[in-house]
């Protein structure tokens, strides 16, 4: 029995041996996870930090690699970042003011709330760049590539953006005013309620995109393409639509009291409700347009050259006296 007893507690003993070489095992893998994070966690602290203090020391940072890196309320303004990679960065309430970012890549960037003022963008890529609420007045985007950015609720007043690509981009209620987007890419951009007065966009091409409610009044549009575009309830008083093509626009309500669509392409446009007082037709192609319940068409200037929708055609009317202009 006695050697039984001795047996039975040497067993014991092994197992309670290696039940605390196993715990002592897992604790210290445990412990030595843990110390991993936490020296990535310390490196990456020491790494924003050196970064930081970079981005603060020098002014010339061409060609500079950031690429989604987390830098959001970064002081950057009047940084050289030419070439940059900045794509995915993080630079949500960045100050970019007056910064050079030509030829710059951000694709998919955050720029949420940044401001951009009087920034330099040329023939950069934002493809895909958020810049909700964002602040860009005088800001240059010429032949920058912006297809599919989120601009909505951003203060763009004065932007400089000949033949810039902002295809598809989002533009709801974004403030352009007095913007040049002389030739640029505009097809199918969502923009409900934007407000681009004074805006000059000769050539552009703004084809199958959705303006509905936007401010285009005094607007330069000689030349453009509108075709399928929706126009519903926009304003384009006194805007300049010469040879402007807007074939199978839907412009219900739309206010186009003192344009001038002179030889412009109008053929099945939907112009239901429209104002038309004092607009000039001359040589413009209405032929298929609906012009239901359209207001002071007889007060527009048209002349043997304007073609009608069929089987009636409104008497060619003398031009307005005193046109109005949108307040």
């Amino acid at each position: 029995m006695a050697m039984v007893a001795s047996t039975g507690s040497f067993a014991d003993s092994v197992r309670d041996i290696g039940v605390g070489l196993i715990g002592g095992a897992v604790i210290g893998i445990v412990f030595a996870a843990a110390q991993q994070a936490l020296d990535a966690q310390n490196q990456y602290r020491d790494k924003a930090t050196d970064l930081r203090l970079l981005l603060t020391s020098s002014d010339d940072l061409t060609g500079i690699d950031l690429r989604e890196d987390r830098l959001p309320g970064a002081y950057l303004r009047g940084k050289n970042l030419a070439t940059a990679r900045l794509d995915a960065t993080d630079l949500s309430g960045a100050d970019l003011r007056s910064a050079n970012l030509n030829e710059a890549t951000l694709r998919g960037t955050r720029l949420d709330a940044a401001r951009l003022d009087d920034a330099v963008l040329r023939q950069a890529d934002l493809t895909g760049a958020l810049l909700v609420g964002a602040r860009g007045v005088r800001c240059a985007l010429d032949g920058a590539n912006a297809v599919g950015a989120d601009l909505q609720d951003s203060d763009l007043r004065e932007l400089r953006a000949e033949k810039a690509n902002l295809s598809r981009a989002v533009l709801h209620r974004a403030d352009l005013r007095q913007s040049d987007l002389t030739g640029a890419h505009l097809t199918g951009v969502a923009a409900h309620r934007a407000r681009l007065l004074g805006a000059r966009l000769p050539g552009a091409n703004l084809s199958l995109s959705d303006l509905t409610g936007s401010n285009l009044s005094h607007v330069l549009l000689t030349g453009a393409d509108l075709r399928g575009s929706n126009l519903s309830g926009a304003r384009l008083a006194a805007s300049s639509l010469v040879g402007a093509r807007l074939t199978g626009v839907i412009a219900p309500g739309a206010d186009l009291t003192g344009a001038d669509l002179s030889d412009a392409d109008l053929s099945g446009a939907d112009l239901t409700g429209a104002y038309l007082t004092g607009a000039i037709l001359c040589g413009a192609d209405l032929s298929g347009a609906s012009l239901e319940h359209v207001h002071g068409l007889e007060l527009a200037r048209s002349d043997d050259r304007t073609r009608w929708p069929q089987p009636t055609s409104p008497e060619p009317g003398p031009a307005a006296e005193g046109v109005p202009t949108a307040q």
